[in-house]
């Protein structure tokens, strides 16, 4: 999986769920080799694991507060020949959340990549 070029290739992806979307996600890097993936709607909880090989995975996961299960998050599928110069995981508000990297590159200035996701806020209407 390891590249020779003067190209950066980043995928965005809403997984709407990524652990029951890893093999779909597997075949795709296979045949597009992208050097990072930011994905949107990971569903992952603090206690979800995953991994694929060549990448690391920095993951900020989300429990949405309406429902009991996993909602939201972010992350961000880092190609095994790119190296992060500093991570940055944060929430901007309780209905945004983000995955922030700084990516050093050899010969330029570091780059700022995100992933973020932001939930429309239900919105509860009472009857009269």
């Amino acid at each position: 999986m390891y590249k020779h070029h003067n190209s950066l290739d980043i995928v965005f992806w809403n997984a709407d769920g990524i652990k029951n979307r890893k093999i779909k996600l597997q075949d795709f890097i296979n045949d597009y080799s992208p050097d990072q993936l930011l994905i949107q709607e990971s569903h992952l909880q603090n206690k979800d694991k995953f991994y694929l090989p060549y990448f690391d995975f920095i993951k900020n996961d989300k429990i949405n507060s309406f429902y009991l299960n996993a909602s939201g998050g972010t992350a961000i599928l880092l190609g095994g020949s790119l190296k992060i110069f500093l991570l940055i995981i944060t929430f901007l508000l309780h209905y945004i959340g983000t995955s922030i990297i700084f990516l050093n590159l050899a010969n330029l200035d570091p780059i700022i990549i995100e992933s973020i996701y932001v939930q429309i806020p239900l919105i509860h209407k009472s009857s009269h």
